[in-house]
């Protein structure tokens, strides 16, 4: 029997959502899940004589050989790594294939002479194909979507007419550009900003609430879908877990009118927040949603009625469903190419 391996490195919870997601959608394919292993990769420190091997295997080129003795083995395809991110050097020396479903804006330059060694890069968004094209013709669109969980109780839940808005451990959500126009817009309802309470801006506005711990996962969850209203001002997302989210979760969305984030959901799904080109970050252009670009936006929702409200909601949710289909279609027909086809389909 094939097996799977998913791997990342110890850094970042959207890795282990990722890693969490194609889990789940690897099983609905026919996967059992004895068969699929996921890997979480600590880097150890390496000895001298070690790091001469990494020399040769790298900068001189060996693990051109290295690849190419193993593409001899007829055992070799066996196992399909998927790197999540990045690419992981030490994984990529394992026989087998090897798949990159990279993040652009967190992609580290160096993995980039790794590339021509990856059969194929999975993209989660045309974005992100388009930047990984520039360097390898081995990519595919496979799409990506987080909905796992039936979500209807939440999602039906009274909505208090609020901001809520997930900004975590990232540099690129928009957070000084939030307090800016909360300060000047005390007549504005409250915003709750959930950060670890070591980012916390001081002095802040009184309409807005910093919030930094939830016990697990539940409760995050139950106290988010208590808000009408979620705002994700990101200059760059690999995938946006938290944006899929809210919109399970029954809120009105106000996102970044910039790749990807418009590629996943247009006026319709959600209320786009115009910005501006801001340089680079890694592989990905970044987005900023200036302050007049935000208040323009958010002026925008509070100014929707019941019906409106209603309407951004139900079509929301029904892209989310679409793109489940087309994700579980590409993953299958992705799988397929590199000679993984699933054992036994299993009906959505």
């Amino acid at each position: 029997m094939k097996q799977i391996v998913l791997v990342h490195t110890t850094d970042g919870h959207g890795l282990a959502r990722d890693a969490r997601v194609l889990q789940h959608q690897l099983i609905k394919q026919g996967y059992d899940e004895q068969f699929i292993r996921v890997v979480v990769y600590s880097p150890r420190k390496r000895i001298a004589l070690k790091k001469i091997l990494w020399l040769a295997l790298f900068k001189f080129n060996g693990i051109f050989f290295l690849k190419k003795w193993q593409s001899l083995r007829s055992e070799q395809a066996d196992t399909l790594y998927i790197h999540l991110e990045n690419i992981i050097p030490e994984i990529l020396l394992k026989a087998g294939k090897h798949v990159l479903i990279p993040n652009q804006e967190w992609f580290r330059p160096t993995g980039l002479a790794l590339l021509p060694y990856m059969d194929s890069v999975w993209c989660k968004s045309q974005l992100a194909q388009r930047i990984f094209s520039e360097f390898t013709t081995r990519t595919r669109l496979i799409k990506f979507v987080s909905v796992r969980d039936d979500f209807q109780a939440l999602r039906t839940q009274p909505k208090q007419h609020a901001f809520l808005s997930r900004i975590g451990n990232s540099r690129l959500r928009g957070l000084e550009q939030l307090l800016a126009s909360w300060w000047r817009h005390p007549e504005w309802p409250e915003i709750h900003i959930v950060l670890p309470a070591e980012r916390e801006l001081h002095p802040c506005p009184p309409n807005v609430k910093y919030v930094s711990e939830f016990p697990d996962v539940n409760d995050y969850l139950n106290f988010a879908a208590t808000f009408k209203f979620h705002i994700f001002a990101t200059q760059a997302e690999g995938f946006g877990h938290s944006i899929f989210e809210a919109i399970n979760l029954g809120a009105v969305v106000l996102i970044t009118n910039a790749p990807p984030m418009n590629e996943w959901f247009g006026f319709q799904q959600a209320i786009l927040m115009d910005a501006t080109y801001n340089g680079q970050h890694r592989l990905s252009p970044l987005f900023l949603v200036k302050e007049d670009q935000l208040e323009n936006a958010v002026n925008r929702a509070l100014g929707l009625d019941s019906p409106d409200v209603e309407r951004f909601q139900q079509r929301g949710y029904e892209l989310l469903q679409i793109m489940a289909g087309d994700f579980d279609a590409n993953l299958g027909e992705a799988l397929t190419d590199l000679g993984f086809k699933p054992p036994k389909k299993i009906p959505l």
